[in-house]
């Protein structure tokens, strides 16, 4: 095997298997060790080599008395360790350090005319100073694994203790999904409302060094997380220039589509019933590294070069639907086969027409090494896509598609020092931008939207939204500074202090606007000539909603929360066998609305405490316990509620009756706000949060949790570890509505005030979420060529809430809070309508297992692949049904002590029994891939490579509806009021109750294939 084989094969046994490591933030690791006699006495003074292709120059060093050594701050790669001595020889040690790692080595030296000088390679020599659980994946084995994406999610689920939440979000040991971090090069470039991110649209995944899935950091250090942290670091160059240029195609045919359940009208992206369906999807990228200066500026370039894509769509087709006011009228060209004319432009329903999606992406770093010790980096990218002809909604008319424009850049500056011999300094200053640009011309009116007799809304005249505004911006500034003080040895052990401060700023500036005139109308027809149909409220339209004008009111002004953070820990290495490792971490968090007013200010403390024991006192045989604190964000979608960023005030109000009923009105009479009843008597409704209220006192989730791991290590890199985690969160954010307890709102347009219930939201530890879990890891190297390993996670989830998440937004209502007092009054307590039980999250069982192969044939050309083992177990669920509560009563029965009305709160969607009553299937499945290298030029090697995802095409159902529609109008007296244990039947007119296949979307894909070549160099 080639020296690059035999490394990347060594990375490979390092992996997915999860040896434990030490940092998050950190884009670099250590390298420790001790310089030995024959008989174990130290040596001092030895001068200590360290060289390696990723660091700029060598770094020379010196052992202390104790024959002792450290090289910090160290960028991941492969390493060569020589030790000169006058008058005696070593041989130089080869080693793969991983991000954060630090690694730990013996040398024993002996009198020159004893030995040889050879190159020895460790795998195992992992230091006691790493004191967490953490995946290291590097780029080698990110070319070897067959994944569908290399993005930072879709490695994380790699990992034990990793699965999918609420809403297919990364869930990292039980937190809430929205308690993770993810760090490119030390910035956050996590989503600031749902505080998740593939990490894909900052980097290409070929310019990825490492990534890196930490489940349980330990050091205080760390925080603004309560979940896990995902870190990835790209490229940075080198002394030789080194690239790939690869191509990726793939194409609808080459896979095989899913069962469609009971609907077979519902079709897969695959189905053919489009001509681009089957087109070829090529993807390019190209990434370039290289020296400026040799040993002190490189650089690393890399960009997407993909083709514009086309997305088959197509219009909407009404023209078999009546118009929306009962009357049961004729709709657009009702009966009709063939194109219908509306105002002049002739259009053709249900035909089929293309969303064109162009894509600019550049992304770089620079490394300057000032000396060896001290180290200057530059990293970030652009990326900006622009979706054309997209529908905003559904729509029939043309005029409202729009260009759906995204951009996503972050930029990185940071100093690595090391200050003498036992002192370093890291510092880094980063910012994240994420801006989403979407909707209409301001010229071209505001957009109408139609009710029709389905009960939908077809959109007309112009595109939702407001883009000349500035639209979302989303913005995180990453600062933190971090010095690490390594005390000299003595009887009493040695100390690695780390103390230091972290801030983040979010921001969002979105005046989100859903209309681009601050105008949005909806009307109960529309006519062929153009024309429009409107009618005050009547008997004909007793709810109101078909005739509305929506008068929008936003907010172009910043909202910001300042997350600020000191802490300090102390590894104490005691001698060869105990280690402790005691931390304090204080958080601190203040947010601002858009007006730069103060709405909340909390702060927390976080202990850390570990300890370890090497039973053998050679690191072969690890039992660590741990005990730690660790306190999340006050996210966005927590904050922002209070504040007018992202959230817009409207107004509804209905059409004026002296104008009366008029069935061809034009744009014109429509949009004239003088024919809509703009008084409290036309008033319909708001949407606002003037009604919403923050605890200025709330509290940032948190988990605590508890660790035990035993860890047996061999010479050859292959171990066994087996680690228990026990965790509780709290601090959740919740609502509280109270019958009483309202608010005046003042109308803007209608000059008048009206009553609202009072939302009041702020930290509740009624709320609970537990879990537990066993993971076990392994490594088998079965010979140098191949290796067998893997992970297996047992864990239960059980709580009474999953934390206020939906699949849309991660902190949203939850019925725990919400008029509490009515309940007590009917004899319900929190038990009936939110039960403790098992949660979504509980994923019982989930591992990944592969044997993979690396080698080299005679010629260099080189044969790798691998096969990989998905296994993992259903969710739990509990049938669900829509219940009303009395809440409605209440208020009707005393109007004049509750002046707001509470329909909107009078039903809830309650479990039928507790939690987790039953359990989606199971779902494993074989992914595989098989590739190849050839030397074509001196350093420049062909490759192709072929991933087939389940392989054995073992299409499986993996969920189905779970809701019954029953029971609606049933009050909740009687626990099963209204509720049919019967499987799911299909109404008369098309509504689903019960639970059943209804889609391909129940089931997982069919096998599917992907081709990959080009060139590496």
């Amino acid at each position: 095997m080639t020296p690059s084989n035999v490394r990347a094969l060594t990375l490979l046994s390092l992996a997915l298997a999860a040896a434990p490591a030490l940092v998050s933030q950190e884009s670099t690791g250590t390298i420790t060790g001790t310089v030995q006699a024959r008989g174990g006495q130290p040596v001092a003074d030895a001068e200590i080599r360290i060289s390696g292709p990723q660091l700029q120059g060598v770094r020379v060093l010196r052992t202390d008395a104790s024959g002792s050594f450290r090289a910090p701050l160290l960028p991941p790669g492969a390493y060569r360790i020589a030790v000169l001595k006058p008058g005696h020889v070593a041989p130089a040690v080869a080693v793969t350090l991983g991000l954060g790692q630090v690694l730990h080595q013996v040398i024993a030296i002996v009198p020159e005319a004893a030995a040889t000088v050879e190159v020895v390679a460790d795998a195992s020599a992992v230091d006691k100073t790493d004191v967490k659980s953490q995946t290291n994946i590097p780029s080698e084995l990110m070319d070897l694994l067959p994944r569908a994406s290399r993005s930072m999610d879709s490695i994380a689920l790699l990992s034990p203790g990793v699965t999918t939440g609420v809403g297919d979000r990364i869930q990292i040991r039980g937190a809430m999904t929205h308690q993770n971090r993810f760090l490119l090069n030390g910035t956050d470039i996590a989503d600031n409302l749902s505080g998740q991110a593939t990490g894909a649209e900052y980097y290409v995944e070929d310019n990825l060094q490492e990534i890196q899935v930490i489940q349980s950091p330990v050091n205080a250090r760390y925080g603004n997380f309560s979940g896990g942290v995902i870190n990835a670091v790209t490229k940075s160059g080198g002394n030789e220039f080194t690239g790939v240029v690869r191509g990726s195609f793939t194409r609808a045919s080459w896979s095989a589509q899913a069962p469609r359940g009971d609907q077979p009208n519902t079709k897969p992206a695959n189905a053919g019933t489009l001509t681009s369906e089957d087109e070829l999807t090529r993807k390019w990228t190209v990434t370039l590294g290289g020296p400026i200066i040799k040993d002190r500026l490189w650089f690393s370039l890399s960009t997407k070069q993909d083709p514009s894509s086309l997305t088959p769509r197509q219009f909407s087709d009404v023209r078999n639907l009546t118009l929306g006011d009962f009357s049961g009228g004729a709709a657009l060209g009702s009966g009709a086969t063939g194109p219908v004319t509306v105002g002049g432009v002739t259009y053709t329903p249900a035909s089929p027409y293309y969303s064109k999606a162009d894509t600019k992406f550049y992304e770089g770093k620079l490394t300057f090494a000032i000396n060896p010790f001290h180290t200057l980096e530059l990293a970030g990218n652009n990326n900006r896509q622009d979706d054309r002809d997209r529908p905003p909604s559904t729509t029939f008319d043309a005029r409202t598609l729009e260009t759906y424009t995204t951009i996503n850049t972050y930029l990185t500056l940071a100093y690595r020092g090391i200050l003498g011999q036992s002192v370093t300094i890291e510092s880094r200053a980063s910012k994240k931008h994420n801006q989403i640009l979407r909707g209409g011309d301001p010229a071209k009116g505001s957009p109408v939207r139609v009710y029709y007799s389905d009960g939908g809304l077809r959109l007309f005249n112009n595109a939702m939204y407001d883009r000349s505004n500035g639209a979302e911006n989303r913005d995180i500034y990453t600062y933190l500074t971090n010095v690490q003080w390594f005390s000299p040895p003595t009887a009493w052990g040695v100390h690695m202090v780390d103390a230091g401060f972290e801030f983040l700023r979010h921001e969002r500036r979105a005046p989100n606007s859903p209309s681009a005139t601050g105008v949005q109308l909806i009307v109960w027809g529309i006519n062929p000539d153009g024309t429009f149909r409107v009618a005050p409220r009547n008997s004909k339209d007793p709810t109101g909603v078909r005739n509305r004008i929506y008068l929008i009111d936003t907010d172009g002004g910043t909202a910001y929360s300042d997350m600020r953070s000191f802490f300090i820990n102390d590894i104490w290495s005691i001698n060869q066998n105990f280690q402790v490792s005691a931390g304090l971490r204080w958080d601190g968090v203040k947010a601002y609305d858009t007006l730069s007013s103060p709405t909340m200010s909390s702060d927390q403390i976080s202990p850390r405490l570990q300890g370890t024991w090497d039973i053998r006192g050679d690191q072969s045989l690890i039992l660590r316990t741990s005990a730690a604190r660790y306190v999340g964000k006050l996210v966005d979608s927590y904050t922002n509620k209070f504040t007018r960023a992202g959230t817009f005030f409207v107004e509804i109000y209905n059409w004026k009756p002296s104008v009366g009923a008029l069935n061809n009105a034009t744009l014109a009479q429509i949009s004239d706000i003088n024919n809509w009843d703009i008084s409290a008597a036309g008033n319909y409704g708001n949407q606002t949060t003037a009604n919403r209220f923050g605890d200025r006192k709330s509290k940032a989730p948190y988990m605590e949790e508890l660790g035990l791991e035993l860890k047996r290590g061999w010479k050859t890199g292959s171990f066994i570890s087996l680690a228990y985690a026990q965790r509780r969160a709290g601090n959740f954010f919740n609502d509280f509505f109270e019958m009483g307890e309202e608010v005046v709102i003042p109308l803007k347009y209608a000059q008048t005030d009206t009553w609202s219930a009072k939302e009041m939201w702020r930290t509740d530890n009624a709320m609970r979420r537990d879990y537990k879990s066993l993971e076990f890891q392994f490594l088998a190297k079965l010979d140098k060529y191949w290796s067998f390993g893997g992970n297996w996670t047992y864990a239960i989830m059980k709580g009474n809430t999953e934390g206020a998440e939906t699949s849309s937004e991660p902190v949203f209502l939850d019925p725990i809070g919400n008029f509490d007092a009515v309940h007590q009054k009917y004899g319900r307590d929190l038990s009936y309508y939110s039960p403790y039980g098992y949660m979504t999250g509980d994923i019982r069982h989930r591992g990944n297992l592969y044997l993979s192969y690396l080698g080299t044939a005679p010629g260099g050309t080189s044969l790798y692949g691998s096969l990989l083992f998905n296994y993992r177990g259903g969710g739990s669920y509990s049938l669900v049904r829509t219940v009303k509560f009395e809440v409605p009563d209440e208020r009707n029965a005393n109007p004049t002590l509750y002046r707001a009305t509470y329909g909107e709160f009078g039903t809830y969607d309650r479990y039928y029994g507790p939690r987790g009553l039953g359990r989606f299937n199971d779902i494993f499945n074989f992914d595989l891939k098989l590739g190849w290298e050839i030397p074509v030029w001196r350093k420049m090697r062909f490759f192709t490579e072929a991933t087939v995802y389940n392989v054995f095409n073992h299409c499986q159902l993996r969920s189905y509806s779970t809701s019954s529609n029953q029971g609606t109008t049933l009050y909740t007296s009687n626990p099963l009021a209204g509720y049919s244990a019967t499987a799911r039947r299909v109404l008369t007119n098309g509504d689903v109750t019960g639970y059943g296949a209804t889609s391909y979307a129940n089931f997982t894909g069919g096998r599917s294939v992907w081709l990959s070549t080009g060139v590496k160099w």
